[in-house]
């Protein structure tokens, strides 16, 4: 049976919930615009790692007011670990269903929420200097770290459950590709030889399982990553528990033709077997571009013709089709190279890394 939202609408709409507005004695807050234009700001008083006490303002719409009164609603009582795997599904199947047009307010709530817990968790020690190579090397070897049992006996039971649940199945898929001749960890780890160091605001476009931002975490301090796909998202966030770097990665779900921040905001952009996937490619090229701060890096990573034939085996005999467009490497180059940066290219198998620094930085 569908859900009446007439209520909700009126609330939204005429009525303000409870929990808008500030909140006195809150150890947390976050205020975010959307790419909307709208604004939302979230309160939290948290204790022991469990969420008392969630509100919020916004100057956005009713659905926007609703949404963001539902995502409060629903993350009080919480650990924060928990209310960190709230998606804007969740919160829209509180709501009812929204016209298109209003699709984005459970996003920003969600985007929101997520700011002003990010806001108190303890911020990670930066990760002392080393060798790239070396550095990789032991990244890989972490199959389950100490401190990630710890992190995942903290989590209830049932977060805990979907978390092991979740990597068993990123195994079983990673297994899969490696019978046809495609090792990801390997893959990733080739990409971070080539695109380390990195250093300040990382940001990483296309978040997918988080096979690359979960390995890019371990070497950098923080990294941000957006992805237009909760469910992906929130697959990557339970690995990252596992893997015991979810405190270091900032989780955004929004469109990569249109991201959330102003112009030169990030130190280095990264982009691992992604833009295969996308259909406005030279927009999404441009807004990795646009966010990059002078003097920055991009790194930009696909497969190779052999390893678009690979997945094109892989997904055939799942009775599925892979996207497979032609390369456009040369064409980001060029455009790279006109825009100021010099640039390298490298080649694995199936792995093909473009690397560009801007040359203010060098001296």
């Amino acid at each position: 049976m569908e859900r009446d939202t007439s209520n909700l609408y009126k609330i939204g709409m005429r009525q303000l919930p409870g929990n808008f507005g500030p909140l006195k004695g809150a150890n947390a807050n976050a205020r975010v615009t959307g790419p909307c234009g709208d604004t939302m700001e979230f309160w939290l008083a948290i204790q022991e790692g469990r969420i008392l006490r969630a509100t919020f303002t916004t100057d956005g719409c009713g659905a926007s007011i609703i949404s963001g009164a539902v995502a409060a609603s629903l993350v009080e009582g919480k650990a924060v670990e928990e209310a960190l795997q709230l998606t804007p599904e969740q919160v829209e199947a509180v709501v009812g269903k929204l016209p298109e047009d209003h699709k984005h307010c459970p996003v920003l709530a969600v985007n929101t929420l997520r700011a002003a817990l990010d806001q108190h968790r303890p911020k990670s020690p930066e990760p002392q200097p080393a060798n790239p190579k070396t550095a990789i090397n032991a990244a890989s070897s972490t199959s389950v770290p100490a401190r990630h049992g710890r992190l995942v006996a903290q989590c209830g039971a049932a977060l805990r459950s979907d978390i092991l649940a979740n990597h068993e199945r990123l195994q079983e898929r990673n297994a899969v590709h490696r019978r046809f001749g495609y090792d990801p960890d390997a893959s990733v780890r080739f990409v971070l030889g080539k695109a380390l160091p990195l250093s300040g605001r990382v940001l990483d476009v296309g978040t997918g399982k988080g096979r690359f931002v979960i390995q890019l975490a371990q070497q950098v301090a923080r990294v941000t990553t957006v992805d237009i796909n909760p469910e992906e998202q929130r697959c990557a966030r339970l690995e990252a528990a596992y893997a015991g770097v979810v405190e270091r990665i900032e989780f955004v779900l929004a469109d990569a033709r249109s991201l959330p921040w102003p112009a030169a905001s990030f130190d280095a952009v990264t982009s691992w077997n992604v833009f295969h996937h996308l259909d406005d490619q030279e927009r999404v090229f441009g807004e990795m571009l646009r966010l990059l701060k002078p003097g920055g890096k991009l790194v930009l990573a696909d497969f190779t013709p052999s390893g678009f034939r690979l997945m094109d085996e892989i997904h055939a005999a799942e009775g599925r089709r892979h996207p497979h467009p032609p390369s456009r490497f040369a064409h980001w180059q060029a455009r790279l190279r006109h825009a100021g940066f010099v640039t390298q290219r490298f080649e694995s198998q199936h792995q093909e890394v473009l690397v560009a620094q801007h040359q203010s930085s060098r001296s």
